[in-house]
């Protein structure tokens, strides 16, 4: 207890005292209880580790020369993992520095893959031919760190997809959602273009089918009018016997067949087009940085700019704001394209 007597602890501010669950930051020296630390998610001083500060022992009754990193032990370290047990084991994430679960392929405070010497091999084994080694690899020149970033949502399955780097690969998420899925991962400029392609196909349809469509419609609004449950039955099948309702059958299979091949395009141009846009974020962000740099730093609209976070935290910021996925613009498309469609022929 004497490396940390008369020491408060930065988080609460309390004493250590003897018996006292005491963590050491790996990266800078200074001592927290546990409780704080983990509820801090990382360590008080996190802000100043781009910078070759080292936690200094200092209080009124001892000063103590500054403690260096060489002079910690192990046990003074903040280490996690052997002494919790298997259930309990953590490691600390590369890049964030939080404690995290031990087997935890993300980390659940910056979405950066855990693609480090200890994990790479288990994880090759779920991902063969993915070849990552540690968070230093890169794909296209960028590390894959920076991309995880700019990815922020399941970053593991697109890393793994954006290393084999196909040509042609398939993604059941765009087959299934279409347009909306691009629009979910901020990819704007497809999405529209999906979206219209569908849009403009319902307009010839519809347009080029009016009458008989007005015709069907009108027979199934008399149809259903009739309060006999027989008489209903009646009318419907007649309908059906109609040329109207064959040519409006043919309406509907042209419209299914055009929103399954745009789909199917959506299917598998999706991860390529997604992989050539998190790249160009990850390389244009340092420019965006020096952009922002231009403008006062204590602007209230540029909060990412946090005075408590280093460089490296904001360019971590950005590139999940930059990437990232988006609730909103796929529910704005979808209503848009409920309105415009309730106003076609």
């Amino acid at each position: 207890m004497s490396l940390y007597e008369n020491i408060k602890c930065p988080v609460c501010n309390e004493t250590f005292k003897e018996g006292d669950d005491i963590v050491t930051c790996p990266d800078c020296g200074t001592p927290h209880h546990r409780e704080c630390y983990e509820k801090l998610g990382k360590c008080v001083n996190a802000s100043l580790h781009n910078t070759e500060f080292i936690f200094s022992r200092e209080s009124e009754s001892v000063a103590e020369p500054e403690i260096k990193k060489a002079e910690l032990t192990q046990d003074e370290y903040y280490v996690p993992s052997e002494n919790k047990g298997e259930q309990n084991a953590t490691k600390v994430c590369a890049v964030c520095k939080t404690e995290i679960p031990a087997d935890a392929e993300i980390c659940p405070n910056c979405g950066t893959a855990q693609l480090n010497a200890d994990t790479s091999a288990g994880h090759q084994e779920n991902n063969a031919g993915t070849n990552f080694k540690n968070a230093n690899d890169e794909i296209d020149g960028v590390k894959i760190t920076d991309v995880a970033s700019a990815i922020a949502v399941n970053p593991l399955k697109y890393l793994v997809k954006f290393k084999k780097n196909k040509k042609i690969n398939w993604n059941w998420s765009a087959f299934i959602f279409g347009p909306y899925f691009f629009f979910f991962r901020k990819l704007y400029l497809p999405g529209v273009i999906i979206t219209a392609l569908q849009l403009a196909c319902k307009l010839v349809v519809f347009t080029f089918y009016s009458k008989e469509l007005s015709v069907v419609m009108n027979g199934i609004e008399s149809a259903y009018s009739a309060k006999d449950r027989n008489q209903i039955f009646e009318a419907v099948m007649q309908l059906s016997q109609t040329p109207e309702y064959a040519k409006v059958s043919l309406a509907m299979t042209i419209i299914f067949a055009v929103t399954l091949v745009l789909h199917i395009i959506c299917a598998i141009t999706a991860d390529s087009l997604y992989r050539k846009k998190i790249i160009n974020i990850v390389k244009n962000v340092d420019e965006k940085i020096e952009n922002f740099d231009s403008f006062s730093i204590s602007n209230p609209f540029l909060d990412i700019y946090d005075k408590n976070l280093s460089m490296d935290e904001v360019r971590k910021q950005l590139l999940m704001r930059q990437g990232g996925v988006s609730t909103f613009a796929p529910l704005i498309a979808f209503l848009a394209v409920y309105l415009i469609t309730g106003f076609m022929p």
